[in-house]
């Protein structure tokens, strides 16, 4: 937190001190029940109070058939996201709006949806 005060200037919540993040994305579906593996065990071991919240639904079901089914959607759209970007052709003039109006318009005509958020 010292980093994210020396770089902007800001100081984070009292609450947000107390909270940690992590991405197991990217180390693969095996590396991350490993983690929550581990985290089940020291939160029964040593926390009073421990709160987490996994998007691959492994630490609240504790099935490996969720926890991998969602690892492939993620991996879908990551392999579609980057599809558009190779793809993608850009002017150095450009404006960030304009780019992802490009990306958008490449993710519908290949795969047949996209919404802006």
């Amino acid at each position: 937190y010292s980093y994210v005060k020396e770089a902007t200037g800001e100081s984070i919540s009292a609450e947000a001190e107390n909270c940690l993040f992590t991405k197991t994305q990217y180390a693969g579906v095996e590396a991350h029940m490993a983690m929550i593996r581990f985290m089940r065990y020291l939160t029964e071991k040593y926390f009073e109070r421990f709160e987490m919240h996994d998007e691959s639904q492994f630490w609240e079901t504790n099935d490996e058939a969720i926890c991998r089914k969602r690892f492939g959607e993620y991996d879908r759209i990551m392999d579609m996201m980057g599809d558009a970007l190779d793809q993608l052709e850009l002017d150095p003039d450009e404006s960030p709006e304009s780019v992802a109006d490009k990306i958008g318009g490449i993710l519908k005509e290949r795969y047949g949806k996209w919404e802006k958020g």
